[in-house]
């Protein structure tokens, strides 16, 4: 458990969005399997002065690749697919290219299939609403892969929007039914949700909010899509929490599943990628920390932010979730982490480039 000056000391960290006229954020510590700290920073909603707390939903943005490549990793156990398979077996429409792009190269990002997020946003088109096909065919507009499959690893938005797509082909149903059903329901996750539906009720949700040309606060509502795969859930800390402790007792898969989740992509060379299934595997320099491996996702979308950093060695995990953008709640992480640990010479990779 954090004592009153760890916890002073890290609450000190968000003083300046600890206040009723400001959005802020939600954080939660967990240590031992236990949620040794919960508190929310700020307000979720501005219109109405409510705070935001450790039951507050959130959209997690990127952090929910994890999930994506969860329900691909429970397929695969059921032997419903292979990571070899080309997507066009799932996926037809999907331009040739002349080689062959496999379901591996997407969940590792080396299929060489360009990023559809930032020219998607630029283009105007953010501020509709999509459907998923709408969507896919904007993403293979362009003709030509970025490289080669396997040649490098580079994020592609569009590789995660293809997995969920395969998922729905397979398993029958629509993508938030088969996570609910097959991961969120085992779990007890009962407020998290994929956004898959512009006018669905999402209970107790933070709004996100960017600042004006004023100064104040606005409301930030640039980011309309709603088709699932690399983004488009809502999550807690509390719900957040039951997953990373799945990592520990798996409640979920049929043995490999926490294996298969950290296993990393390998270029066509042999070279290995940090990125597994959903999960950047970060090992920082002992100058820089204590040594400890770091499993970590975080994501970035309209006005929120958030992050998952586990150090599995000292059972050790930080969930943020927050309702306006600012580079400080990604390297707060470190900081509460030398809090917690009393190793003040840990730094984020932020902070050490």
């Amino acid at each position: 458990m954090l004592d009153a000056t760890q916890q002073q000391a890290i609450d000190r960290l968000y003083s300046d969005y600890d206040r009723s006229d400001s959005p802020g954020c939600a954080l939660g510590i967990v240590q031992d399997g236990q949620l040794v700290y919960r508190r929310g920073y700020g307000m979720a909603n501005l219109d109405h002065a409510i705070p935001n707390t450790s039951t507050t939903a959130f959209d997690i943005a990127s952090e929910s690749k994890q999930f994506t490549a969860a329900c691909i990793a429970l397929l695969m156990e059921d032997a419903q697919l292979s990571l070899n398979t080309d997507i066009r077996r799932w996926v037809p429409a999907v331009p040739t290219f002349g080689t062959a792009i496999t379901l591996d190269h997407l969940i590792h990002h080396t299929s060489g299939i360009p990023d559809y997020h930032d020219r998607f946003t630029r283009s105007g088109l953010a501020e509709n609403v999509l459907s998923q096909q709408e969507l896919l065919d904007y993403a293979f507009q362009y003709d030509r892969l970025d490289f080669a499959p396997g040649e490098r690893c580079s994020y592609s938005n569009t590789g995660y929007l293809l997995l969920a797509v395969v998922v729905q082909q397979i398993a029958g149903m629509p993508f938030g039914r088969f996570l609910h059903e097959h991961i969120l329901q085992p779990l007890g996750m009962r407020n998290t949700l994929v956004h898959d539906n512009p006018n669905m009720i999402i209970p107790r949700r933070a709004f996100a909010y960017t600042r004006g040309p004023n100064g104040g606060w606005q409301m930030n509502v640039s980011w309309n899509q709603t088709v699932p795969g690399d983004g488009k859930m809502f999550s807690t800390i509390e719900d957040l929490a039951l997953w990373d402790q799945n990592f520990y007792e798996p409640k979920i898969g049929h043995g490999q599943f926490c294996q298969t989740m950290l296993t990393r992509g390998r270029l066509n060379d042999g070279t290995p990628c940090n990125y597994a299934f959903g999960l950047d595997l970060g090992e920082f320099a002992p100058a820089e920390c204590c040594g400890h491996r770091i499993i970590t996702h975080g994501g970035g979308c309209g006005g929120f932010e958030s992050l998952l950093l586990r150090l599995p060695e000292v059972q050790l995990s930080l969930i943020l979730l927050c309702n306006t953008r600012d580079r400080r709640f990604r390297t707060s992480a470190a900081e509460i982490v030398n809090i917690v640990l009393n190793a003040p010479a840990f730094r984020t990779k932020e902070e050490s480039t």
